[in-house]
């Protein structure tokens, strides 16, 4: 899981240059005192001094044949340090420090033609061919008709594997989900009553290289895309919230603190579960918790992806109007270290997240 990195709500100064019509931007390196600045509004993270320092070649995994890139990939940016930034300058008689300072005094951009500079960046790249699987189950529906249509209940089995001579488990990310995918082929398999529509079961591969198991599934669907009607998403479902992690939680999603109903929200029960507008979705996550007891914040998307609603496998989806749920815990200090280990999940929030997951993906296959 890559949570709150794609997709961009608000505004997006790199995505509106690039509509301009630049081919490449040079991102000068911040002076040490804007760096602490950015850094005091950042949430802080606690520093272990047992996290591995790992170094590794720069890589990037994309997907043969992808007509519509994300917009992760491909970017112009190239970041550039401050003293080659003042050699490009070097033309106009300026430096960059100059620069910042007509913007900031006159509150409006700086244009300078570089007339007889010339940058050239080289580059070289080693590229192979990998090959990779998802995993799919199916079970199918019960009338005759509606079995043709389809609910997709998906989570990435990927996570950063073996890296030097450290093992990232994923315990969390995304054991949990993919236990919670099971869950659920488990119990709709053992079910005697069958919803009237199809369901497949989907373990992605290649989530944290750029959600490239999902996107090749929605590029390849083995099920017609529009016959697909829901897309169910789990992407670490096992570390409830405490009084330390919700509090963050709720200020970036919005969420006023001081509101009596947050203050009746016991953290170790609560669940924000995301959604796409305009499908009926909300009522039938809602009829579905009356039988799991949660706590949950409920959060419709509207238009394009918003940066809150995570960065998981469900972006696949949005782009072909299909609508989708994503469920996630709590954020926790050992996502991305070798510390997310089975001995810190909880058992019991994986089985109530797969029980409001199975009623909500039963219901979304009978209705």
């Amino acid at each position: 899981m890559m949570p709150f990195a794609r997709g961009g709500g608000g505004f997006n100064k790199t995505q509106e240059i690039v509509k301009l019509g630049a081919v490449a931007i040079l991102l000068v390196q911040n002076t040490s005192k804007d760096s602490d600045m950015f850094n005091s509004l950042a949430r802080p993270r606690r520093v272990n001094d047992e996290w591995p320092i790992i170094n590794m070649p720069r890589r990037r995994l994309s997907l043969p044949g992808a007509a519509q890139r994300m917009p992760w990939e491909g970017s112009p940016v190239i970041e550039i340090t401050r003293e080659m930034a003042n050699a490009v300058l070097e033309a106009s008689g300026q430096k960059i420090d100059d620069l910042k300072q007509k913007i900031e005094t006159g509150g409006k951009p700086v244009s300078t033609e570089l007339a007889g500079t010339r940058l050239t960046i080289n580059t070289t790249a080693k590229a192979e061919l990998l090959w990779c699987r998802n995993v799919l189950a199916y079970v199918e529906g019960s009338d005759p008709n509606l079995k043709n249509e389809l609910v997709v209940v998906g989570a990435h089995l990927d996570h950063l594997g073996k890296r030097g001579d450290y093992v990232f488990n994923g315990a969390d990310d995304n054991g949990s989900g993919s236990v919670g995918v099971m869950n659920l082929a488990r119990a709709f398999a053992m079910n005697p009553e069958k919803p009237k529509r199809s369901v497949l079961f989907a373990l992605w591969t290649g989530e944290e290289e750029g959600l490239l198991g999902s996107r090749y599934y929605v590029m390849n669907p083995p099920f017609p895309i529009k016959k697909t009607v829901a897309y169910f998403n789990m992407d670490m479902i096992s570390r409830p919230y405490d009084e330390t992690t919700l509090r963050p939680m709720a200020r970036m999603m919005n969420i006023p603190i001081e509101n009596e109903a947050f203050k009746k929200v016991k953290p170790a029960n609560f669940l924000p579960v995301s959604f796409s507008a305009d499908a009926g979705l909300a009522e039938i996550i809602r009829e579905a918790d009356q039988y799991v007891g949660l706590d949950l914040f409920l959060r419709e998307s509207r238009g394009r992806m918003e940066r809150s609603m995570g960065g998981s496998d469900h972006e696949s989806f949005a782009p072909v109007k299909v609508p989708w749920v994503f469920v996630i815990t709590s954020m926790h200090q050992d996502y991305h270290e070798t510390s997310d280990s089975v001995v810190k999940v909880s058992g019991d929030l994986m089985a109530r997240v797969s029980q409001l997951a199975y009623l909500t993906t039963y219901a979304l296959a009978d209705k």
